[in-house]
């Protein structure tokens, strides 16, 4: 199982890198991020390291206190697939480290903002906003949809964004979803990567304040159909309800 950041951990952008998949966060919390710290060396949107991107200046705002590590497995991560961008686009995977390890940090946010999110985190039916992305992966796409329509939990929209690869991907991802009104697909005319998808994705779900961005890669898949209704349950029971919740995984 990924182990926790240690409690009281700080400075995120020097110890080991452990907010992986699958991420989630408060909208309210993202609205916080500035759009050039989205953006890579070149200026341009950060094509892979995105979750690292995003995260940082999270986890930064939040601390260990408010970021929450849930020790329960609610996502299989699939190291299978040849397309993964680790193999492929390592080279930049390392500039992007570079980079991100030399911005400024943010700071924490204040206990003002703490009280609010306390006081709005009782919510019994919390709404999850998932936002897939996609790139070459027909073989997993199928996987991932079943999981995503298995999901007991009710209030639950889906956005899927498929980056055109040159394969089958999106006939695949159409015929999974079957109609499930809960998912709503868009195909790139142009690949667009992984951080122009997620963005384009949260703009797309419409999110209120207090809804929930749930962020799964379109070769992963949730564990069980249990697995975001058990998420809700450490949301709501927690004595420390916080900015962000990050999700163990397989």
């Amino acid at each position: 199982m990924w182990p926790a950041y240690p409690e009281g951990a700080s400075e995120f952008r020097k110890i080991r890198w452990l907010a992986t998949a699958v991420r989630t966060w408060k909208a309210w919390l993202w609205r916080k991020v500035d759009d050039r710290d989205l953006r890579d060396s070149t200026g341009g949107y950060y094509r892979v390291s995105e979750d690292q991107a995003v995260m940082l200046p999270l986890l930064e705002m939040s601390g260990t206190g408010k970021a929450r590590h849930i020790p329960e497995a609610l996502m299989v991560y699939n190291q299978l697939n040849p397309h993964a961008a680790g193999l492929h686009m390592g080279e930049e995977m390392r500039r992007n480290a570079i980079h991100l390890e030399r911005q400024r940090p943010y700071d924490r946010l204040p206990t003002a903002t703490d009280a609010r999110s306390r006081a709005e985190d009782n919510c019994e039916n919390r709404v999850l906003k998932l936002v897939i992305n996609c790139g070459p992966c027909e073989e997993y796409i199928g996987t991932c949809l079943a999981s995503v329509r298995a999901q007991t939990y009710s209030q639950l929209a889906s956005l899927r964004h498929i980056d055109p690869c040159g394969d089958r991907t999106s006939d695949a991802a159409r015929i999974a979803s079957d109609g499930d009104q809960r998912i709503e697909i868009t195909r790139n005319r142009t690949r667009l990567y992984a951080m122009q998808n997620l963005i384009n994705g949260i703009q797309r779900s419409l999110a209120a304040p207090d809804d929930v961005i749930v962020v799964l890669d379109g070769d992963d898949w949730l564990a069980s159909e249990h697995a975001l209704g058990n998420y809700c349950i450490h949301l709501r029971t927690s004595r420390l309800l916080g900015h962000l919740w990050q999700l163990a995984f397989q």
